[in-house]
């Protein structure tokens, strides 16, 4: 007997495999045989291997978005460093997010015409954010500058150094990262 799948178990599938072979291992065809199904059959659930990407982020930023919506009205630093230090906790404890993170991480610059609705959501929040603090601090052209910001965020997010677990190494890519945004405030 054949069993049913969803959405659900093909993104915990994904999952097993990147948190097991990384994700170089992961194909459709390698998803197919971890959940025993022709790799032909998971087209029904996702378009592609980066179809399947997109979903594993919009999974992982479903469990922190509560908590960046509730930073709407804080103080413009305040909400910002409080949506920094959200998503670094994230892809400290979360091994597959940070991976992910790495290898769709224009998706979080830039946008795609497929982006999940929680990816977008994500990035108008933490742009939305960027600006309004740049518009504290700033007089001229602040939506450039909250773009430079956001670019600094970003990359230190996806920094090849994520790779580590060690405390330390998380408050410093934290630390050097809200001194980036001190010092674009008084430059």
């Amino acid at each position: 007997m054949r069993r049913s799948l969803d959405l659900d178990m093909v993104l915990d599938g994904a999952e097993r495999i990147i948190a097991a072979e990384g994700i170089d291992a992961l194909s459709m065809r390698r998803l197919g045989a971890e959940l025993n199904i022709s790799f032909s059959g998971l087209y029904v659930y996702v378009s592609g291997r980066d179809d399947l990407l997109l979903g594993l982020i919009a999974r992982k930023l479903s469990a922190i978005m509560p908590t960046l919506r509730a930073t709407e009205g804080l103080a413009s630093d305040h909400r910002l460093e409080s949506i920094i230090t959200t998503v670094i906790d994230m892809l400290r404890m979360e091994a597959v997010a940070r991976t992910i993170g790495r290898e769709i991480g224009g998706h979080l610059l830039d946008g795609h015409d497929r982006d999940p609705e929680l990816l977008v959501e994500f990035r108008g929040l933490l742009t939305s954010s960027c600006i309004a603090w740049a518009k504290d601090r700033m007089d001229a052209h602040p939506a450039e500058i909250g773009s430079i910001v956001r670019g600094i965020i970003l990359t230190t997010i996806y920094d090849s150094h994520l790779g580590t677990h060690d405390q330390e190494t998380w408050r410093r890519i934290r630390e050097r990262m809200l001194v980036a945004l001190r010092s674009a405030a008084t430059a």
